[in-house]
C-alpha cells in the first residue's frame, strides 16, 4: 500500500474513531457513567456502521485484511454483472455417483477376503 492511501486510511480511522468517542461519551453521561452495550450499538445503525468502518479500516492498517481495490469502492448498484465467457466449456461439478465408481478397492481389503475359504472359516469359529 502507498503513503498516500495509508495517510487516507489513518484519516478516516481518526475521524471515525473522535465521532465513536464522541457517542461514547454521550451514551456515558446518560447511563451513570456506563459505556454502551452491543445491543444500543446494535440499535443506533448510523453507529453501528461506523464501527464497523472503524474496524475494518484498522484490519486494513494492521495488514490483516489486504485493501479493496479501485472497483471494490463503487457503489454496488453501479456495478454490472460480469458476463460469462462462452468460448470456454463451463465447468460442472462431477456427480457423486460417478466418483465413487471410480474408486478402487484396498489390497489389504481384498486379499484378506479372498484367503478365507469356506475351511478356514469353520476353523476360525
Amino acid at each position: 500500500m502507498d503513503e498516500q492511501r495509508k495517510a487516507e486510511y489513518e484519516s478516516q480511522s481518526l475521524q471515525l474513531r473522535a465521532e465513536l468517542k464522541q457517542f461514547e461519551a454521550e451514551w456515558a453521561q446518560k447511563n451513570d457513567g456506563k459505556k454502551p452495550s452491543r445491543e444500543a450499538i446494535k440499535q443506533n445503525p448510523d453507529i453501528a456502521q461506523k464501527y464497523k468502518q472503524y474496524n475494518k479500516l484498522r484490519d486494513i492498517l494492521s495488514g490483516k485484511i489486504p485493501p479493496p481495490t479501485r472497483s471494490d469502492n463503487q457503489d454496488p448498484s453501479q456495478r454490472k454483472r460480469k458476463q460469462p465467457d462462452t468460448s470456454l466449456p463451463s465447468a460442472s461439478t462431477p456427480s457423486k455417483r460417478n466418483r465413487s465408481a471410480a474408486t478402487p478397492k484396498s489390497q489389504h481389503y481384498s486379499a484378506v477376503h479372498e484367503a478365507i475359504t469356506p475351511d478356514v472359516a469353520r476353523k476360525l469359529f
